[in-house]
């Protein structure tokens, strides 16, 4: 079995519509759809998505600190910051007893549950 996941959970909102009126497929029996961002829409009712939430409000501190750190140090190194994310495991996409996705794509494996976070928000920051 396949999923469309798709890069924000806007779109995966629209695949879900379209899926459901346009094609007559069942999610999660027929096409399994998996989000990214965890919108408020995600959660109602009629959708239940699937996705992979962000941490926002880390990312935005760390990108004010950094820039601001930044500001009259232009010599300091580049940096990468990694921080983790969270599956939020809804009903548009099914999960085995294992707790492992059911899903088979690479893209999907990326966010089956594992012991150790794998999803993640990247903040770059470098001199201009």
């Amino acid at each position: 079995m396949s999923a469309e996941v798709c890069a924000n959970d806007g779109m995966a909102l629209g695949a879900m519509d379209a899926a459901r009126f346009d094609c007559a497929l069942r999610v999660p029996e027929d096409i399994p759809i998996v989000g990214f961002d965890d919108v408020s829409s995600a959660r109602r009712p009629p959708y239940q998505l699937t996705t992979a939430r962000q941490p926002v409000d880390k990312l935005a501190r760390n990108v004010v600190h950094l820039m601001v750190e930044r500001i009259g140090n232009a010599q300091l190194a580049p940096l990468m910051l990694l921080l983790p994310g969270e599956l939020m495991v809804r009903k548009s996409a099914r999960m085995d007893i294992a707790g492992t996705s059911i899903l088979k794509s690479p893209a999907a494996d990326a966010l089956a549950p594992r012991s150790q976070p794998r999803l993640g928000a990247c903040l770059a920051v470098t001199p201009p």
